[in-house]
């Protein structure tokens, strides 16, 4: 509680990690992944304490639940719980010891349109339309850092949100992007840092931001986003509201550009979203089940007609977990810590004594579940 700024970083180390597949390894050398190292380094620690028990990865998706949880602190739901119910992540080969390195992972692009989102949350992430907006809600408790990507404010903690440095999980990232009147401008980085294109609606160009790619959701800026006359990519040749002003006007540009097209796949789910914080949380807490799943199998169980089917983790929708009948239960209580079955290398890493190990140990106490938090500090 005394460090909430660190909640933000452990939500983006295991999506950043997850992209393709958990496998607890970030490449340092990559752009968009500038600023991880604080939480990697921060966990070191606990992955060194935990190794018989945990995986790297299982450590980084655990920070990213915990920090889920501590970031919803208005409005929470009685019965909202964010859980971790599986372990065993195998960790990727080709990193050092805290996780750096490793193989190649295409990156998230700040300025996709609506259907390059689309295709890479399903691509990477398997998730659909309604869950990939769902995700992107996480950016209600985040703050752009400018010297890490170059976006933000240099010299200031603003995000997506107003009091965005309160780190508050909610759905007022969708109520702030269908609320203001956004604009674009260009920002001049220094260094390695590109330069950015990022929207804003307070006319000192401070406080909250949006990405091209959040404005996607609402906005569909198919063919309408363009690379600059310096090279700079991310240029949107379209405004997002009428009484919005084209600020990035170059020489040659036309002297009035469009009013951007709504993104017919997304906006209506983002509306929705805007009127029910509940509906939000719940959904965020399946849809953040299913990213730190991301490459896994889920183990078979055998029902009582003998017959053996898929354990239930992180179904989309607006219920949370279902029972075995098949009946929602927004609890999100859905028993003891499982092992995970790698989607490549199942039958291995099943036999892996770490894992089952830490299976065994957590399931010998009737309390000792994953539903109550790991006395790790």
């Amino acid at each position: 509680e005394t460090e909430r700024d660190l909640l933000p970083k452990c939500l983006r180390l295991a999506f950043h990690d997850c992209i393709g597949g958990c496998d607890g390894c970030i490449d340092n050398t990559v752009l968009d992944n500038r600023g991880l190292d604080e939480p990697i380094d921060l966990l070191f620690p606990l992955v060194q304490k935990y190794h018989h028990k945990l995986s790297r990865g299982d450590v980084w998706a655990y920070c990213a639940i915990v920090s889920a949880d501590m970031a919803v602190v208005d409005n929470r739901p009685d019965d909202l719980n964010f859980n971790m119910h599986y372990v065993g992540r195998k960790d990727c080969e080709g990193a050092d010891e805290k996780g750096y390195g490793g193989p190649e992972v295409i990156m998230y692009e700040p300025h996709m349109t609506t259907h390059e989102m689309i295709e890479f949350f399903d691509e990477r992430f398997g998730l659909d339309a309604y869950e990939m907006t769902v995700l992107m809600g996480v950016h209600s408790a985040a703050v752009a850092h400018r010297e890490n990507l170059g976006f933000g404010n240099i010299g200031r903690e603003d995000g997506w949100v107003e009091e965005a440095e309160e780190y508050k999980l909610s759905n007022l990232y969708y109520t702030s992007m269908l609320e203001r009147v956004w604009e674009l401008d260009k920002f001049e980085n220094e260094g390695v840092v590109p330069d950015r294109y990022q929207w804003y609606f307070d006319e000192e160009d401070e406080g909250p931001i949006m990405l091209t790619a959040d404005m996607s959701l609402i906005l569909d800026l198919e063919g309408l986003v363009v690379t600059d006359s310096k090279g700079v990519a991310g240029k949107v040749m379209c405004i997002a509201h009428p009484e919005a002003e084209f600020e990035v006007g170059e020489e040659g540009d036309p002297e009035e550009v469009p009013l951007c097209p709504m993104a017919k796949q997304t906006r209506d789910i983002v509306e929705e979203l805007s009127t029910d914080n509940t509906q939000f949380l719940f959904d965020f807490v399946d849809v953040l089940d299913k990213m730190v799943m991301n490459g896994y199998k889920l183990p078979m169980t055998m029902s009582k007609s003998g017959k053996t089917s898929k354990t239930s983790l992180g179904e989309s929708g607006k219920s949370g977990k279902s029972d075995e009948s098949g009946k929602s239960d927004k609890s999100g209580k859905s028993g003891k810590v499982r092992n995970l079955v790698s989607s490549e290398e199942h039958t291995e890493h099943s036999k892996n004594s770490r894992d089952g190990g830490l299976v065994e140990e957590l399931n010998s106490d009737s309390n000792s579940t994953i539903e109550k938090r790991c006395s790790c500090d």
